[in-house]
């Protein structure tokens, strides 16, 4: 699968409008694909898109299905198609279509893309069919935002399984194309919390590489999450998931010392909103105070740690609290996000529901665009 022509891509002209960089927009990767990037001895396993016993579509891959089932899988039951937006967006699958689509919202003038099918590589727990799909991911996303590199860029998304091969990916995929502009990972690797010492070498690599390390949850995967084990529905369990797994990965990063311990590490809770932040800052704060001695490698207030140039978090441009999260988080800490193209996301209006928030203009121009430039080091 090739993309033709290696296009500029350059939004219209119009001096006197905001700059706007989505911070976490998606792609679809269609199944085809997966023959034409997967490696030949992993090709009979590649990701395959079936019905279930409700004749809902889903993709298949090693047994599992994503997104997950009805009943207590709680599972998006509209299936891959809905779920992903593929019925609604060729711009998923297509950078044609996509900067046709990106256009028609602001316009934006960047994206950065996150992966969809691939996220479940994760809950693979063959070491070698996991690299497998991350590097077959890889190259396809590097195609595709290679399209026009100017106005796409993508996160690397490596193996999770062994270290070792998680750093070699990152590394073959800073050497092979200059869309790769961050790091994405699961928020936790098969129930295991991300403050483990074992991934010290990771955020070391990322550190190094100038990299940012972005966390994306997902619900309807095969990665224990948050609230998936308590509900049997996809209302309440995407409605838990979401913030409480963003709430731990904080955690991780901020009271476990990841974050101490590698000081120059950027890292990005992405697709939880943002109207929970100020909450969890204090409440952290207020455990501080009282039980520091339980987090020794946490070495001030964590509010402090997640207002500083390491945390940055993404919200929903119609989040009614973000001037609250400007309020106490500050104005350089918060990303702009369509999720597009997927079923929750407001395009084709996302921008100018954004720019109907009542703040500062400095904090628009801040979260549409300038706080991804700086968390992704784009020019």
């Amino acid at each position: 699968m090739v993309f033709e022509g290696h296009q500029e891509g350059k939004t219209p002209v119009n001096e006197n409008r905001l700059r706007v960089i989505d911070a976490d927009g998606h792609v679809v990767e269609p199944v085809e694909m997966w023959e034409d990037y997967l490696e030949l001895g992993y090709r009979h396993r590649r990701p395959k898109l079936v019905e279930d016993s409700w004749g809902t579509p889903r993709i298949l891959m090693e047994n599992m299905f994503f997104p997950k089932g009805r009943g207590y899988d709680c599972g998006n039951t509209d299936g891959w198609l809905v779920g992903s937006g593929t019925s609604r967006f060729r711009g998923g699958s297509d950078p044609h279509a996509r900067i046709q689509d990106m256009d028609a919202d602001g316009p934006t003038d960047m994206a950065v893309l996150f992966p969809s099918v691939a996220t479940q590589a994760w809950a693979i727990r063959d070491p070698g069919f996991e690299a497998a799909l991350c590097r077959a991911y890889n190259d396809w996303i590097a195609d595709y935002a290679g399209a026009y590199p100017e106005r796409l860029k993508a996160v690397i998304a490596p193996p999770l399984n062994r270290i070792d091969a998680a750093i070699a990916e990152i590394r073959r995929c800073r050497n092979k194309s200059p869309v790769f502009v961050g790091i994405v990972i699961p928020s936790n690797i098969h129930g295991r919390n991300l403050q483990q010492p074992e991934l010290y070498p990771l955020w070391q690599e990322a550190q190094e590489l100038d990299l940012p390390v972005c966390t994306h949850i997902s619900t309807g995967s095969n990665i224990p999450a948050a609230g998936g084990e308590r509900f049997d529905n996809f209302f309440q369990t995407h409605c838990v998931t979401f913030p409480f797994e963003a709430m731990i990965n904080v955690l991780d990063f901020v009271t476990g010392g990841v974050l101490e311990l590698h000081p120059h590490l950027r890292v990005a809770f992405m697709e939880s909103g943002i109207g929970w932040v100020p909450y969890w800052m204090d409440r952290l704060d207020e455990h501080y105070e009282r039980r520091a001695h339980e987090v020794p490698l946490c070495k001030k207030p964590p509010s402090e740690y997640m207002k500083s140039n390491q945390c940055y978090f993404s919200s929903d441009p119609d989040e009614k609290t973000i001037p609250m999260a400007v309020e106490h988080l500050g104005e350089d800490r918060i990303l702009y996000a369509s999720d597009y193209p997927h079923w929750d996301s407001r395009f084709p209006h996302t921008v100018d529901e954004l720019l109907k928030q009542e703040m500062a203009s400095t904090a628009k121009a801040k979260i549409l665009g300038g706080n991804a430039m700086q968390l992704f080091k784009l020019a």
